[in-house]
């Protein structure tokens, strides 16, 4: 999923296999199991040499013997591949090495299991379980590719290694993903007309705007920056969401948006995050599906899907969030509470439970510190000055950076003199 890719050329890569019957529980039949196809055990003695040998051996024992695999993958036929190009792809492979063989080996363990949970939720599913694991010279992580005129899933076990920081991969959530794409195009075969007048960057943002979603609920609990596969793109706020579905919309409306909006790595706009199509998908698709059947949104097609995002799109488009809290400009006189503390932490929590993104993180409350009896304590009966202190014992409650004020303990002696 880090490669972008033309979306109407995706809808169009349909094809069918034999269907496969739901199993009734997570262990598929041998006759169902997926056929994985892992090249991994190949590369990994190739790995972190640059020698003439190890290069031609490389395209002797990967390239070659899965010629149209590699067209697929690289989109250029092997023998463009150049010499140059392999002995520094297997140089940047040496730190990973390791990790490769341990993905290959968990890909292996829980493959029967994901595509059984696959089947209970698409009974329907029409393809050939073929699998393959494959270094891809940092392609992807995940694809869909057409190889022998048939969809065809696909992972780089070179971009799930290096791609991802440690204990970040969630690979049942890529697994979801990308299958489901293969899903999606099976079940709209006979619509595609339907699509034939949509703007490019439409098909794209269902596309992967579905599937993100799909990957999210088939795996409960995971957080919006997990089935992004980007924890930085997952925390993007509100108001910036609603800024790219601005320009989401006028981009769209006068033809010039681009690919841009689903490519990965380092985005030359500042404005616009590598991968923001994937973003303002997942956004448009929380709101489309409710309570919607998996299988039906995969069904939805042609004006009243484009009615539904666009709707999604506007509406997410003119949310706001509530302004941050200012900075009082006098403190508080009111009496404060026996256990203030506590008082305003429970009252921070309810406010902190209404608000998303970034509204919160540079709230401040001012109080003036009181004694138990309500009496303002300072040297001559004065008031002491106002504080604004990090908070104790609650902070896992609160937003980073959010602060709260906490009653001072008086000082003994000083209490006794002003008595």
């Amino acid at each position: 999923m880090k490669a972008g890719m033309m979306h109407r050329a995706w809808f169009l890569r349909c094809g069918a296999a034999a269907a496969v019957a739901a199993p009734a529980g997570f262990a598929l039949p041998a006759s169902a199991a997926p056929r994985i196809v892992d090249i991994t055990p190949q590369l990994l003695p190739l790995v972190g040499r640059d020698d003439a040998a190890t290069v031609a051996a490389f395209r002797a024992t990967i390239l070659l013997p899965n010629r149209a695999v590699y067209h697929a993958v690289l989109g250029i036929p092997v023998e463009e591949v150049g010499d140059e190009r392999i002995r520094r792809y297997l140089i940047a492979l040496a730190p990973h090495a390791a990790r490769m063989s341990t993905i290959s080996g968990e890909v292996h363990a829980s493959a029967d299991a994901l595509l059984a949970h696959f089947l209970q939720t698409f009974a329907d599913l029409a393809y050939d379980r073929r699998i393959y694991v494959l270094p891809t010279l940092f392609r992807f992580d995940g694809a869909t590719r057409q190889v022998g005129g048939r969809p065809t899933l696909m992972f780089g076990i070179d971009g799930l290694a290096s791609f991802y920081r440690p204990g970040t991969l969630r690979f049942p959530v890529i697994f979801d993903h990308e299958l489901f794409h293969i899903y999606h195009q099976q079940v709209l075969r006979p619509q595609l007309a339907s699509f034939a007048s949509w703007p490019e960057l439409y098909l794209g943002l269902w596309a992967e705007g579905l599937a993100t979603y799909v990957s999210q609920r088939m795996n409960p609990g995971t957080p919006d920056g997990v089935a992004l596969l980007d924890e930085s793109l997952g925390a993007t706020g509100p108001r910036d969401v609603a800024r790219l579905a601005r320009r989401f919309l006028a981009e769209a409306g006068a033809g010039t948006a681009s690919e841009a909006w689903f490519s990965g790595g380092h985005s030359s706009d500042p404005a616009l995050p590598a991968r923001a199509g994937y973003l303002l998908g997942l956004r448009a698709a929380q709101r489309i599906g409710g309570q919607a059947q998996l299988p039906d949104l995969a069904r939805l097609y042609g004006t009243p899907l484009r009615t539904k995002i666009d709707e999604a799109l506007h509406a997410i488009a003119e949310q706001t969030t509530p302004a941050p809290l200012q900075r009082l400009s006098r403190p508080v006189d009111s009496v404060v509470p026996a256990r203030p503390c506590r008082c305003i932490a429970a009252a921070l929590r309810r406010f902190v439970s209404t608000q998303s993104g970034p509204s919160c993180t540079s709230t401040y409350i001012v109080l003036r510190e009181h004694d138990l009896s309500g009496r303002r304590q300072g040297a001559n009966n004065k008031p002491w000055g106002s504080r604004c202190l990090k908070p104790r014992g609650f902070a896992s409650a609160l937003p980073p950076k959010s602060f709260v004020a906490r009653r001072a303990q008086p000082d003994p002696e000083r209490r006794s003199r002003t008595r």
